[in-house]
Protein backbone atom coordinates (compact mmCIF):
# COMPACT_ATOMS: atom_id res chain seq x y z
CA UNK A 1 0.00 0.00 0.00
CA UNK A 2 1.05 3.57 -0.54
CA UNK A 3 -0.36 7.05 -0.60
CA UNK A 4 0.73 10.61 -1.25
CA UNK A 5 -0.64 14.05 -0.44
CA UNK A 6 0.80 17.55 -0.67
CA UNK A 7 0.12 20.39 1.75
CA UNK A 8 -1.60 23.45 0.20
CA UNK A 9 1.59 25.54 0.09
CA UNK A 10 3.20 22.90 -2.12
CA UNK A 11 6.41 22.71 -0.12
CA UNK A 12 5.98 19.33 1.57
CA UNK A 13 4.61 15.97 0.46
CA UNK A 14 3.46 13.31 2.92
CA UNK A 15 3.89 9.69 1.92
CA UNK A 16 2.33 6.53 3.35
CA UNK A 17 4.67 3.57 2.78
CA UNK A 18 5.23 -0.09 3.64
CA UNK A 19 8.77 0.77 4.83
CA UNK A 20 9.14 -1.10 8.12
CA UNK A 21 11.06 1.81 9.67
CA UNK A 22 9.15 4.76 8.19
CA UNK A 23 5.46 4.26 7.48
CA UNK A 24 5.01 8.04 7.20
CA UNK A 25 7.64 10.03 5.29
CA UNK A 26 7.82 13.78 4.71
CA UNK A 27 9.51 15.05 1.56
CA UNK A 28 10.70 18.59 0.79
CA UNK A 29 9.55 19.08 -2.78
CA UNK A 30 12.08 21.85 -3.51
CA UNK A 31 14.88 19.42 -2.64
CA UNK A 32 13.26 16.75 -4.79
CA UNK A 33 12.99 19.10 -7.79
CA UNK A 34 16.66 20.04 -7.34
CA UNK A 35 17.63 16.36 -7.51
CA UNK A 36 18.59 16.07 -3.85
CA UNK A 37 17.51 13.57 -1.19
CA UNK A 38 14.08 14.90 -0.25
CA UNK A 39 12.99 12.98 2.87
CA UNK A 40 13.28 15.41 5.80
CA UNK A 41 11.63 13.33 8.52
CA UNK A 42 9.63 10.15 9.04
CA UNK A 43 7.55 8.32 11.61
CA UNK A 44 7.41 4.66 12.54
CA UNK A 45 4.22 3.06 13.81
CA UNK A 46 3.46 -0.21 15.56
CA UNK A 47 0.21 -0.62 13.61
CA UNK A 48 1.47 -1.97 10.29
CA UNK A 49 2.25 -0.52 6.90
CA UNK A 50 1.04 2.84 5.69
CA UNK A 51 -2.00 2.54 3.41
CA UNK A 52 -3.22 6.09 2.83
CA UNK A 53 -2.41 9.63 3.90
CA UNK A 54 -4.37 12.89 3.91
CA UNK A 55 -3.64 16.47 4.91
CA UNK A 56 -6.26 18.54 6.78
CA UNK A 57 -5.36 22.17 6.02
CA UNK A 58 -8.08 23.54 8.31
CA UNK A 59 -6.71 21.74 11.38
CA UNK A 60 -3.05 21.54 10.20
CA UNK A 61 -2.95 17.77 10.66
CA UNK A 62 -1.72 14.73 8.74
CA UNK A 63 -3.86 11.60 8.91
CA UNK A 64 -2.16 8.27 8.27
CA UNK A 65 -4.14 5.07 7.73
CA UNK A 66 -2.16 1.91 8.50
CA UNK A 67 -3.09 -1.77 8.48
CA UNK A 68 -4.67 -1.47 11.93
CA UNK A 69 -5.13 2.21 12.84
CA UNK A 70 -5.88 5.76 11.81
CA UNK A 71 -3.16 8.04 13.21
CA UNK A 72 -3.15 11.81 13.52
CA UNK A 73 0.02 13.93 13.39
CA UNK A 74 0.67 17.64 13.79
CA UNK A 75 3.49 18.66 11.41
CA UNK A 76 6.49 20.12 13.17
CA UNK A 77 5.81 18.35 16.46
Amino acid sequence: GAGLTVEPGGRYAFLATDNIAAQLQVADLAQFRAGHFAIVTSATTSTGGGRAVAYDALRYRVLLATDRALLLYRPGS
